[in-house]
């Protein structure tokens, strides 16, 4: 056979082979294949293609695994290099790294505290385990107007009359709010406010758990109460007080059936106790039986079959109403409000009981949720411009990390890294932030909400990956910007950034800034505004000095007269009165007809029973006429007060002496008095139709009017006198100007959180305009050198570095004006008492975004101006 000589290919390949370190390996793995197959070939030289072949197979293999273990890790190293490299440059660099971390933290930690109170809000009631089927009936009565106006409230013979008659009802349920009671077990008695009388359906179709006691049973017999834990302390030293008695308005005995799980923050109902329906009384002197379908005095709940469409369940409860209805009347008209929808969908409705239920406003979660991502927006772009501003210095470093072989990439994957660490670290302090400053934030805003820690670290990976990205998106325009300079202008410090592209860049993000710190300037100024304007607002009656008593309507007839007589013996005291319900509480709305007209032709007003000396002692100034006296026997029964506005609404040319039929049973009520129209409630809503009346059933509210001067030795005074007078009896003393205060605490609220994030906004804004000015002046140093050197004075030199701010505040406002002011108007229209929006405001809001822009760049620019040329131009 004649020699043949492998190709040089193949020497070098088997060369190659035996230095290998994995030879063995292969060719313990192939040995037994290839002896095997070289028998079948037939000459030298195809034995020698074929062993190529397999070697070029195995070379092919093995040099793809050690590319990529090579690759693998040179790439862990290029990241651990990268991390070692971005924290030795931010520690260097510490006034930087602080501004950058700090600004970025307090947006950050502003923004998780805005979501935990968000999402507070916005889970209402959907902890119980079908939320989904619940609804609310509400009503609908018709105003003066034909308009519609919506009660939380509905008929008691609603519940039990549809159970059977609408197919779609799976269960239904209805509560009496309790009103304050007191409630004693031995020596400890005190006054409970939240409490509601429910049926034994409740607790299966709501899921508020008992710690003990049989949930399905609790509330089945009458006379029976089901208490908080919280509640059960106050009365009970055993940890389980179920079976024992406690005594309610000291006159009825109630039993322990159950105690409740704490009732959690997120649910609109709010109590403390639930007393078993069958129990409940109708007071002496109402109208109305539980068999009424028109007494809008009870809460309906409803449990939907799944799969109901609420829509066909309305048009039915329509029909049963109608049905109900006597001929001639209007029927009530229902709708259908959804579990989630009652909290935040509520704002605005009547609640006819006054029954402590938890309501929100969407408007306010509007608003902090535009205020959180402006806070987010402004953070980012701060983020942005200082990464941008401080990496001008960094020239010389991008040259030497070129000409040392560092590629674009490189560059960029390094000065991202920087971004996505600044991001990290800042997100780790804004966590901490939100967490430690959530017990004084909660405490300032009256929150009622726990932070949850399960949210915190379910949301934990989430808000991590926001982070970086929030460093790739900080950090990808600056990276890509310094990674496309030239290496020698980048190590000659040439570095030319600001025209073109990048400069329009930093003109939009300085504008949006300027937008956004405007707007809520702006804001600020008005919602402060408007609760200033609604707290001096006159009411129409003399709020200060008013002492406001809540007493048992038992305890109330019992003592009245006595204590009342005595405690005006004292010159501190200048008049006493007792009325159904106090100023501020919403007050009963019923028809009203002149005697001796159509039905058709009835009115609704709002109307409240009082004694003797109310107009007095409220300082509710009479237009014509008098006021109720003892010397008219009549009074108690058949005379009427009645507001300007229920005389224009009547029709009435000389309302004094008319005959009005307003809850009649001795026949029509006389006018006997007109007094001016004054707003017993918040100034959101406007004046009503109101009269005045004599109370038929038991009262509640005591009203004492001062002296001016010190309130404690007056408070003092007056418990003295009732302690005489009824010994035992616990008294809760409150201030009229304080409850009436209270009815702003929404928007109150709304203006702290607005003034304090539109602050930390601005801040945030004036660190980033910071930036941005640092920017500007490095890049233009030399110009300045050479502006000096040719006369420029300073003024001159801080004008030309400030123009153009204020050309750009001029733009802002010219953007953000229209759309703020339609956003302004639209909040205050909620008010039937409010202010406008004067062009002043804006000129305000943009003088001092000016002056807070000014004394922020004053120190680069002034800097700047001062610095001696020769410094910057002697390498000219």
């Amino acid at each position: 056979m004649n020699k043949v000589k492998p190709p040089k290919s193949a020497i070098r390949f088997f060369k190659w082979y035996c230095r290998n370190e994995l030879r063995e390996s292969i060719l313990g793995d192939l040995e037994e294949r290839f002896n095997d197959e070289c028998e079948e070939v037939g000459n030298l030289r195809a034995k020698f293609k074929y062993w190529i072949n397999v070697f070029k197979f195995i070379n092919r293999h093995t040099l793809k695994s050690e590319t990529q273990s090579k690759y693998q890790s040179s790439h862990s190293a290029m990241i651990k290099s990268n991390l070692l490299t971005s924290i030795r440059y931010l520690l260097k660099h510490k006034g930087y790294t602080s501004i950058n971390i700090l600004g970025l933290s307090l947006g950050l930690g502003s923004c998780l505290l805005i979501f935990y109170f968000i999402n507070h809000e916005v889970g209402f009631d959907k902890f119980h385990d079908n939320h989904e089927n619940i609804y609310r009936i509400i009503s609908d009565n018709p105003d003066n107007t034909g308009a519609y106006v919506t009660f939380l409230n509905s008929p008691p013979a609603l519940a039990p009359g549809i159970r059977d008659l609408i197919p779609e009802v799976n269960k239904a349920t209805q509560l009496r709010y309790a009103l304050r009671s007191l409630f004693r077990n031995g020596d400890r008695s005190f006054y409970e406010d939240f409490g509601f009388y429910a049926d034994s359906v409740f607790l299966e179709i709501f899921s508020f758990k008992l710690k003990n006691g049989n949930i399905n049973t609790a509330l089945d017999e009458p006379n029976t109460i089901v208490m908080t834990e919280a509640m059960a302390a106050r009365y009970f030293d055993d940890e389980n007080p179920v079976g024992q008695l406690i005594t309610m308005n000291n006159d009825l005995t109630l039993r322990v059936a159950g105690i409740l799980a704490p009732i959690p923050s997120n649910s609109h109902l709010r109590f403390d106790y639930l007393i078993s329906f069958s129990t409940y009384q109708i007071p002496d002197g109402y109208f109305s039986d539980l068999s009424s379908w028109r007494w809008l005095g009870f809460l309906t709940y409803v449990e939907l079959q799944n799969g109901s469409n609420p829509a066909d369940f309305k048009a039915k409860l329509d029909e049963v109403y109608t049905s109900k209805t006597q001929e001639g009347r209007k029927p009530l008209v229902s709708q259908v409000q959804s579990l989630k929808d009652i909290y935040l969908g509520s704002n605005g409705m009547i609640d006819d009981l006054a029954s402590h239920m938890r309501n929100g406003n969407n408007f306010s979660i509007y608003a902090l949720g535009s205020i959180a991502l402006l806070i987010l927006l402004i953070a980012g772009f701060n983020f942005m411009n200082l990464t941008v501003a401080f990496s001008m210095n960094r020239g010389k470093e991008i040259g030497l990390r070129k000409v040392l072989g560092a590629n674009r990439t490189k560059l960029i994957f390094q000065l991202l890294t920087e971004s996505i660490v600044v991001s990290v670290i800042s997100l780790a302090l804004a966590y901490s932030f939100a967490i430690l400053s959530f017990p004084y934030v909660k405490s300032l805003l009256e929150w009622d909400l726990a932070l949850d820690w399960s949210l915190i670290f379910n949301t934990f990976p989430i808000v991590i990956g926001f982070s970086i990205v929030l460093g790739i998106l900080g950090g990808i325009y600056p990276s890509f910007l310094l990674a496309r300079f030239q290496t020698i202008a980048a190590l000659k410090g040439q570095l030319k950034v600001g025209g073109g592209m990048s400069g329009k860049l930093k003109n939009v993000l300085v504008v949006i800034q300027f937008c956004i710190s405007i707007g809520l300037i702006a804001s600020t100024i008005v919602v402060t505004k408007q609760i200033n304007f609604l707290r001096d607002q006159s009411l129409g009656f003399d709020k200060e000095n008013v002492m406001v008593i809540k007493l048992l309507p038992t305890d109330m007839s019992r003592y009245y007269e006595v204590f009342k007589q005595n405690i005006l013996q004292s010159s501190e005291i200048l008049s006493v009165s007792r009325g159904e319900r106090k100023m501020g509480d919403p007050w009963p709305v019923n028809p009203i007809l002149v005697d001796g007209k159509d039905r058709s032709e009835a009115r609704q007003v709002v109307g409240n029973l009082v004694d003797y000396d109310f107009l007095k002692t409220m300082g509710i100034n009479l237009i014509s006429g008098r006021s109720f006296s003892k010397e008219f026997a009549n009074d108690s029964t058949q005379s009427i007060i009645i507001s300007e506005s229920t005389v224009r609404q009547l029709g009435l040319e000389d309302p004094i002496g008319k005959k009005l039929r307003f809850f009649t049973i001795d026949g029509p009520r006389t006018v006997i008095g007109v007094t001016e129209d004054f707003n017993f409630s918040s100034l959101h809503n406007a004046t009503s139709p109101t009269v005045l009346i004599m109370p038929f059933i038991g009262m509640e509210h005591l009203f004492i009017r001062t002296n001016a001067g010190n309130l404690s030795e007056k408070v003092a005074l007056v418990e003295e006198e009732w302690n005489e007078v009824a010994p035992g009896i616990p008294l809760d003393i409150q201030f009229m100007d304080d409850d009436l205060n209270n009815l702003y605490n929404k928007e109150e609220k709304l203006g702290l959180l607005i003034t304090g994030f539109s602050g930390l906004a601005v801040i945030l804004a004036c660190l980033g305009l910071y930036g941005l000015v640092a920017f500007m002046v490095n890049n233009r140093m030399k110009e300045i050198g050479v502006r000096k050197v040719l006369g420029a004075s300073l003024p001159s030199l801080m004008v030309l570095l400030s123009r153009n701010y204020l050309i750009l505040i001029g733009i802002a406002s010219a953007i953000v004006i229209p759309g703020l002011h339609y956003i302004l108007n639209l909040w205050l229209d909620n008010f039937a008492y409010r202010i406008n929006v004067e062009w002043w405001i804006y000129g305000l809001a943009g003088f001092t975004l000016l002056l807070i822009a000014l004394l922020t760049i004053s120190n680069q620019t002034i800097r700047a101006a001062l610095m001696n040329p020769v410094k910057v131009l002697r390498d000219e």
